[in-house]
């Protein structure tokens, strides 16, 4: 779908929202005696001033989502970053005011700020009318009926709200996850095909002429990043390359520790043998290297 619609239908719904809050303050208290509005708590002002703040608080969110959704993504795209590190940042950054010194600092502040202004102000709006229609309710108003349940909604709206910025950034971080991936494939494309001048498509399930994936690739290049990238990403680590080795035998040879541990990890299997005869277990052995 495209932003501007997204825009217009979260607009229209905000308003759906405030039109039923005033609707439950008319009915409620017509005459705005127990009006919590400010413009009518401390200046005593009636309706009118009800619906031009109501008009206000439309436009500023309206303008508010505006700067969210027109914002540039901001997600993890730092070496190694997993997603739940980029998280904690994240929390830390609008929560803790924690000095990172990381870059992306600011803008995290911001889209943050706007994601979670767009949500206190729905918040408050939909708290208002809830407040007002369980007033309504020919049971007596106590701490039992009114007090409690808003009480719940609210920890229950909260939460709501702290599961919408965790799928937000779920989102942001797949999107830039899944652009990263390509990039990263395509840059291995002039030496996987170097007929095609760059031009042929990788994907993880590429072969070079020679049997080669794009991670043996990476390996040989010793580009580490690239190669973490294409293992998170579920590349098949025991395909067999040019001379039978495998991304691990490769890793090995090149002595790169954090490819090594990350195939490991991802249970590399350490028994198959190169055209040489040679297992990842006897090249460990070889080179000294424990796994």
């Amino acid at each position: 779908m495209k932003k501007w619609k997204v825009q217009i239908a979260l607009i229209s719904l905000f308003c759906l929202i405030r039109i039923v809050d005033l609707h439950s303050t008319l009915l409620i208290s017509p005459d705005l005696e127990h009006e919590q509005n400010w413009l009518v708590k401390i200046f005593g002002f009636g309706w009118p001033a009800m619906i031009m703040s109501s008009v206000i608080s439309i436009i500023v969110f309206a303008i508010f989502l505006n700067l969210y959704i027109s914002m540039p993504s901001v997600g993890p795209l730092k070496k190694n970053e997993s997603f739940s590190d980029f998280v904690i940042l994240f929390l830390k950054n609008n929560f803790f005011f924690v000095k990172t010194g990381d870059k992306r600092q600011k803008k995290l502040l911001l889209k943050g700020g706007y994601f979670l202004f767009i949500f206190s102000i729905t918040a408050m709006s939909i708290l208002a009318a809830v407040g007002n229609y369980l007033q309504l309710s020919p049971i007596i108003y106590t701490k039992l009926f009114v007090t409690y349940p808003l009480l719940i909604f609210n920890t229950v709206f909260l939460i709501i709200i702290s599961l919408s910025i965790l799928i937000f950034l779920g989102i942001e971080f797949k999107s830039i996850s899944k652009k990263k991936l390509e990039e990263v494939l395509q840059s291995a494309s002039d030496r996987m095909f170097p007929a095609e001048i760059g031009e042929a498509k990788v994907y993880l399930d590429s072969r070079s002429s020679d049997g080669d994936t794009a991670l043996h690739i990476f390996i040989f290049a010793n580009e580490t990043e690239n190669a973490l990238i294409l293992i998170e990403n579920g590349i098949d680590i025991n395909a067999i390359g040019d001379m039978g080795n495998t991304a691990l035998h490769v890793a090995l040879c090149q002595n790169n520790k954090a490819i090594i541990k990350a195939l490991l990890d991802a249970n590399a299997r350490t028994d198959i043998m190169s055209e040489f005869g040679k297992t990842a277990l006897d090249l460990a052995r070889e080179n000294g290297i424990t796994i």
